[in-house]
């Protein structure tokens, strides 16, 4: 439980506690400074918010927002002046706190967060396929075979591939296995190998990653 805040000006003189109790106890109030945060379950209102403390949940600092929390007058009793009055709390509802050289953010205006909203992220992905179009046209022996690249162009068989030793159909071992027609003394038998790429970008999908958790509200020393 949360140490409330007791100053040696708010002892009772009827008070059984004397000035060194009070003063010890003032001082181990000093173990939780202003701005530390602390993190309450208060079994559906059962518990009520600790004295000295305001939700972090984004408002202003202030005797209106701070009586609305601990009751009418509460600030003046509890409170009286807090170095946070007039300045925005930082908002960690449904967020996770985050270790920091510093906080740089002075509270004058709301103090922004980072990272994905609702716990999710966003997936894009990208399909990408290499094909290659490749289609040969027979004359027959004694003919000009042709082979035609994706973009209707003919490319030049090399001279080794023009000139088969026996009569006759024979296979062009390229990527496929490939017939031809015998074409005795044909200079323009042609080959193509024309590489395409084709890609295309899927629809944008978010994916929860939220771990298992249990929800507690966050509080933050004013005084």
């Amino acid at each position: 439980m949360p140490i409330p805040v007791i100053t040696t000006a708010q002892t009772d003189a009827g008070s059984p506690l004397n000035e060194t109790l009070m003063e010890g106890l003032r001082q181990r109030s000093l173990l939780v400074p202003v701005g530390a945060v602390t993190w309450v379950h208060d079994f559906n209102g059962l518990i009520n918010p600790p004295e000295g403390f305001m939700k972090a949940n984004g408002q202003l600092c202030n005797e209106a927002n701070y009586d609305s929390e601990h009751g009418a007058g509460t600030w003046d009793l509890e409170v009286g002046t807090s170095p946070l009055d007039g300045l925005y709390l930082p908002n960690l509802v449904s967020k996770y706190a985050v270790g920091s050289s510093t906080t740089p953010q002075t509270g004058e205006t709301p103090i922004p967060s980072v990272g994905n909203t609702s716990h999710e992220i966003a997936f894009t992905h990208t399909h990408t396929a290499n094909h290659n179009h490749k289609w040969y046209e027979s004359n027959g022996n004694n003919a000009h075979d042709q082979t035609y690249n994706s973009g209707g162009a003919a490319v030049t068989l090399p001279e080794i591939l023009k000139h088969p030793t026996s009569g006759g159909p024979y296979n062009l071992l390229l990527s496929t296995s490939v017939s031809f027609g015998y074409a005795a003394n044909t200079i323009n038998d042609s080959y193509t190998d024309n590489d395409s790429t084709t890609s295309s970008t899927g629809s944008v999908a978010t994916k929860n990653i939220q771990p298992e958790s249990i929800a507690l509200i966050p509080y933050i020393r004013i005084v």
